[in-house]
């Protein structure tokens, strides 16, 4: 396997774990602001940061 190809697994599986949290806190009847996602989607990741 790459390390390009590596890269991309693992994001994905973030990608999907944020999901599964985000969906689990929107069954508990957990909210957040709109402009605190937004702001959050926006922060580049620490790979993004090297």
């Amino acid at each position: 396997m790459s390390a390009g190809h590596s890269e991309r697994t693992q994001h994905e599986l973030e990608v999907l774990r944020a999901l599964a949290r985000r969906e689990a806190e929107i069954e508990a009847g957990v909210g957040h602001d709109l402009a605190d996602v937004l702001t959050e989607a926006d922060e580049p990741d620490d790979e993004e940061c090297r």
